[in-house]
């Protein structure tokens, strides 16, 4: 009960600092200032762990921590990505709640090409995925290598429609 106490706490702890540096700034990469985040309060949380008279953790229970806390930043991070995105799956079931159900029609109000495209190509470009050359975008190195690997991934598991 002792590590799932100190995990929630630092978990809680982790989200309240996302909280307040969102509020403050949003940060220009969010994924890379969430992992921060999460690994420094464990590792400051931990630390205080370590050489605290009350809540001493051993190495063991450091170990036993990190292997719940981790998991969870990671499903976090996952979920704090797909909310954070405008997905257009999410967009239906965002208006499905809204409006208890929904024709077709509905549907089509709100998925169109921008919806697919005005966040996210924004995102590639502050990610260092895209850059735009005279009206045209283009992969960078770094988004070249993902490119590579996500067709590997697909050709792979032998996904036709794959993304």
């Amino acid at each position: 009960m002792k590590i799932f106490l100190y995990c929630s706490l630092s978990i809680l702890f982790a989200w309240l600092v996302h909280l307040i540096i969102w509020r403050i700034a949003l940060p220009r990469k969010h994924t890379k200032c969430l992992m921060v985040i999460f690994i420094s309060v464990l590792a400051i949380t931990s630390s205080v762990g370590f050489v605290s008279p009350v809540f001493r953790l051993t190495w063991t229970q450091f170990f036993h921590i990190s292997v719940f806390y981790i998991p969870v930043m990671l499903a976090y991070i996952c979920f704090y990505s797909a909310v954070e995105e405008n997905s257009p799956s999410l967009g239906l079931i965002a208006l499905t709640a809204q409006k208890r159900e929904c024709k077709f029609e509905d549907y089509l109000e709100i998925i169109n090409d921008t919806l697919l495209t005005d966040s996210r190509l924004p995102a590639m470009i502050r990610d260092g995925l895209l850059i735009k050359v005279g009206g045209y975008y283009q992969l960078t190195p770094k988004g070249w290598r993902i490119g590579k690997l996500f067709n590997t991934t697909t050709s792979f598991f032998k996904f036709s429609d794959a993304g």
